[in-house]
């Protein structure tokens, strides 16, 4: 790992990197180069330069992969269809926090992930708070559905009276057959 990064610093560095010994400093005439690829005979260093390529190589092609894997839109028809299921709770959801009616806006939620975390009394408190600020719910409209994982999420851009341009995340468990809400999400 240190050659690694000694060699990242090469560049930088072109009369070579001191490692400071037994903490003492030396001066400039005295100073030896710990690292400096100049030095090394031209096979070793065309090997050097090869791993790191590859490891950057590596580490970029691991990235990607990861980044496919977090999160995947869907199509836009399988997105609206999807959402077309899930529009029942989505709309019960928004229509009852603007409302502020608990049963109304949490109707359509996971009661095992959200045992223990929903509070009608703290409901009460937000809700009254947010409609003073955002106002009352007026409409959503669908912007596009991804997978993240095992969750599917609903992306929607949702006007309010107050505030013309949120976009809301709701989210689902995949496998789901009631496709019962697990998380929302202001963006």
């Amino acid at each position: 790992m240190e050659m690694i990064i000694h060699h990242l610093l090469a560049p930088f560095y072109p009369a070579g990197i001191e490692r400071v010994r037994n903490n003492q400093t030396h001066s400039i005439s005295n100073v030896q180069p710990y690292y400096s690829a100049g030095h090394l005979p031209a096979k070793e260093n065309n090997q050097m330069k090869k791993k790191l390529v590859l490891t950057v190589l590596i580490v970029l092609a691991i990235l990607t992969l990861a980044a496919c894997t977090l999160s995947m839109k869907l199509s836009p028809a399988k997105g609206a269809a999807y959402a077309a299921e899930v529009d029942e709770y989505v709309e019960s959801y928004f229509a009852g926090s603007s409302e502020c009616d608990f049963n109304k806006a949490y109707r359509g939620f996971d009661p095992v992930e959200w045992e223990g975390l929903l509070d009608e009394g703290t409901f009460q408190q937000e809700c009254k708070a947010d409609l003073a600020t955002i106002g009352a719910y007026q409409s959503k409209k669908l912007d596009y559905v991804i997978d993240q994982g095992d969750l599917r999420c609903v992306i929607y851009k949702v006007v309010y009276e107050n505030d013309q341009d949120v976009k809301m995340r709701v989210c689902f468990y995949k496998d789901d057959p009631d496709h019962l809400i697990v998380g929302t999400l202001k963006e």
